[in-house]
């Protein structure tokens, strides 16, 4: 049974108690496995579940319902598992899109030992940081850094990301430190966008008033080209954590203006893109790359 299916996240709740331990259990988010319970509830037109803060429980309706199909995913599943005679070997071709900056800072470095887990394994890396279109099948997996993909793909985060905004100390001992985010008016800002669309609007937070603030500069390109530029002295940057985290530990680079930073959840994430979400070699990647950013990811080590 697709463990994304509005039944099986049902059953993943009920038998968990909760939506975190059931978003594990169909490798949802939280928040997509509240949406499945809010449109099979939508559909049915009836409250399955109770919601408080501090727990979850079902509602009458949500008890005969559970009693009606309890017994159809326990025998989907044994039928499945006997199926499976012998496990099966991840092979083929695994085709992933991901950004430049993270293929050659990440996913590189990790496939070696991915590959040699897997031998009938071949991986192929399309470097791109397009829209995932739900019409796309050219790739298995997508990884994106921002904010979590639609609905229309299954998705999983694999770590937190946001966005770092730093110089170098040769800029900083040139220009100054900014120590309010309006004072970037007076800087240099090197602006950036995966897909080559330059932004120059800054979000900040200050307690619980969030407010932009434009900057101007005299580059604008992606990311690894804007890293660069600031690990050169050219001005102030707003960098995803992966690219710049090792740089402000060493001192190349100086994180400014973290007590405003706005938590916007952008994340990195794991996308699914083909029809067979649960292949055995999407299944692979997914469980190494799980393995390997979990419980903290390698660049906050």
């Amino acid at each position: 049974m697709d463990k994304s299916s509005e039944l099986y996240v049902f059953a993943a709740v009920v038998a968990h108690g909760n939506f975190v331990s059931a978003a594990e259990k169909c490798r949802l988010t939280p928040s997509g496995v509240s949406r499945k319970i809010s449109r099979l509830e939508d559909r049915m037109g009836v409250r399955l579940f109770v919601r408080t803060t501090r727990r979850l429980s079902l509602t009458a309706q949500g008890e005969f319902f559970y009693s009606k199909i309890k017994h159809l995913v326990e025998e989907i599943e044994a039928a499945e598992a006997a199926t499976s005679q012998r496990p099966q070997v991840p092979h083929g071709v695994l085709r992933i899109r991901s950004p430049a900056a993270f293929v050659e800072r990440q996913l590189v470095p990790l496939m070696p030992e991915f590959l040699a887990r897997f031998p009938e394994l071949k991986v192929e890396i399309v470097v791109g940081d397009v829209p995932v279109e739900s019409e796309d099948r050219s790739v298995d997996l997508a990884i994106r850094s921002g904010l979590a993909p639609s609905e229309d793909h299954l998705s999983i985060r694999l770590a937190t990301n946001p966005l770092v905004i730093c110089a170098s100390p040769t800029y900083l001992e040139r220009h100054g430190k900014p120590e309010r985010p309006e004072s970037l008016g007076r800087h240099n800002c090197l602006t950036m966008d995966g897909r080559g669309v330059t932004q120059a609007e800054w979000m900040f937070r200050e307690g619980q008033r969030r407010f932009s603030v434009w900057v101007n500069g005299n580059l604008g390109s992606v990311g690894t080209a804007v890293h660069t530029a600031a690990l050169s002295g050219v001005g102030i940057a707003r960098i995803p954590q992966f690219l710049v985290e090792q740089d402000v530990r060493e001192g190349r680079l100086v994180r400014l203006l973290a007590d405003y930073a706005p938590d916007d959840g952008r994340s990195i994430y794991l996308v699914y893109m083909t029809t067979d979400n649960y292949s055995v070699k999407c299944r692979a990647l997914v469980d190494y790359l799980l393995e390997k950013f979990e419980p903290q990811p390698p660049w906050m080590r």
